[in-house]
């Protein structure tokens, strides 16, 4: 857990130099200071260790601009996230983003749990950023090339779909 705090700090420094520390926030309530669905207490909602803003808290005409400013920001620093996704991703526009994100990046960072956990935290990111990262240490690699194989293959087969409402008081 030690190498996760100090990761945590690291990151969360790091992210400061570029976006301000205003924009970024250390286990961030993503549901404090809402106005839309996701009220403070209404429902579950997941704190990432690390939001980078801007965030998107606010139904209608005022989560549409605060989606579009998301995505203005993103685009000032797509250099930023080219260097941080990095060899890999040649083309960001092909890469997958939230086009209905709470904030620009949520990062959580993985040390000690296995693939349950770390699913969970995959889901959340995925939820929360216009663009979501799980951080794992080396002891943790392995499950977690389980768990995007598991996620992959979910997607391929269109196996996830949402989840059904309750019927008839059920």
């Amino acid at each position: 857990m030690q190498w996760a705090e100090e990761a945590k700090s690291e990151i969360a420094n790091r992210l400061e130099e570029v976006f301000g520390n205003k924009e970024v926030r250390k286990e961030w309530r993503s549901h404090a200071e809402n106005e839309d669905w996701l009220k403070f207490g209404e429902v579950y909602a997941p704190y990432p260790d690390i939001a980078v803003g801007p965030f998107n808290i606010h139904p209608g005409e005022q989560g549409e601009k605060e989606r579009k400013k998301i995505k203005e920001v993103y685009n000032q620093h797509e250099s930023f996230f080219q260097n941080l996704l990095g060899k890999n991703v040649h083309d960001l526009r092909n890469f997958l983003k939230n086009n209905n994100p709470r904030c620009l990046l949520a990062i959580e960072i993985e040390g000690s749990r296995g693939g349950k956990h770390m699913m969970g935290n995959i889901i959340n990111t995925s939820i929360l950023g216009y663009i979501g990262i799980v951080v794992v240490n080396e002891k943790l690699w392995e499950d977690a090339e389980r768990v995007k194989k598991y996620l992959d293959g979910a997607s391929d087969f269109k196996k996830t779909e949402p989840i059904a409402k309750k019927r008839d008081g059920v």
